[in-house]
């Protein structure tokens, strides 16, 4: 059997210590793991892989946190919701969208904050990630509708059980592998005969043209408020087991996790780690590399 990779890596070892300095300042809040995955979003290809790291850079000895092991993606999973709304035509891009703390398909749901802003433009709901909205969005797809689309135009496979979650499945408490977050390596058998592969193929458009545009402005937004590097996108993710974030850029996409496991008990509570603090710090990492290797770099609109 031959396993074909295209990991760097310098880029491996990077990464590693990224994840491991993440999970390192978080200790004291419960954090004792942490996974990512970094890509090449033009083709798919891996170019790191952190399947499991604790705070001393050791490898985390059982399921690898990317492809074996569930997590709640949390408000990482909202652009794909935002994507589903437009796609489908039950969001209109200039929309307003109420984010007042209310019952919604038969659950109370209040934002991140515990505040009300009213009527905003649906990017804004967005780039705030208004749990409000994204339920609205949720009632509006139908929870078992917004479950079909992340799997046939995402490729999605886990159960997400949409009829438990209700409109909560657009809030991402469902837990799925990060591998289903972004697309991951290819192994072969010695023939060149295919034994695993993510789809979809790279090239294959998923999404109108006009949906990746404004998605990626309001997740841009969020980089401005981060002070990340320009010409990137991004989206954090907060549950009671998860401190998440997705970034990307015209040639880079890191998907980074950090939290707690044990061995039989899964996935634990850790104590308020935002997203931000977590895989946040492991992407802006990244992200400033990869802003000193591409100064001009395209940006990421809609070509």
């Amino acid at each position: 059997m031959t396993i074909s990779t295209t990991l760097d890596s310098d880029e491996q070892a990077a990464l590693r210590d990224d994840v491991a300095r993440a999970v390192r300042g978080l200790e004291n809040r419960g954090v004792n793991n942490g996974g990512a995955v970094l890509i090449d979003p033009r083709d798919g290809e891996i170019r790191a892989w952190v399947g499991g790291v604790t705070s001393d850079g050791s490898p985390y000895v059982g399921l690898d946190m990317v492809s074996q092991y569930p997590h709640q993606p949390g408000s990482t999973i909202k652009p794909l919701l935002y994507s589903c709304a437009l796609e489908h035509g039950v969001l209109a891009p200039d929309e307003m969208l109420d984010d007042t703390q209310r019952t919604i398909g038969g659950q109370y749901i209040a934002n991140w904050d515990l505040t009300s802003n009213g009527l905003q433009p649906a990017r804004e709901e967005l780039s705030q990630s208004r749990n409000t909205a994204a339920a609205e969005l949720t009632l509006r797809l139908s929870p078992v509708g917004f479950a079909n689309c992340l799997r046939h135009t995402f490729h999605v496979q886990t159960d997400l059980y949409p009829s438990d979650y209700g409109v909560k499945l657009g809030l991402g408490l469902a837990e799925m592998p990060m591998s289903e977050l972004a697309p991951v390596l290819r192994v072969q058998g010695s023939a060149g005969h295919e034994l695993y592969q993510l789809r979809p193929d790279p090239g294959e458009r998923v999404l109108a043209c006009q949906t990746t545009a404004w998605i990626a402005a309001a997740l841009e937004t969020i980089s401005r408020r981060l002070d990340l590097p320009a010409g990137l996108a991004t989206k954090t993710g907060t549950t009671p087991s998860s401190a998440y974030t997705v970034g990307y850029g015209s040639n880079v996409l890191l998907a980074a996790w950090v939290g707690r496991t044990e061995p039989g008990l899964g996935s634990l509570s850790i104590d308020d780690v935002f997203g931000r603090e977590g895989g946040g710090e492991v992407w802006r990492a990244v992200a400033e590399r990869w802003a000193r290797a591409n100064p001009r770099a395209p940006g990421i609109g809609c070509r």
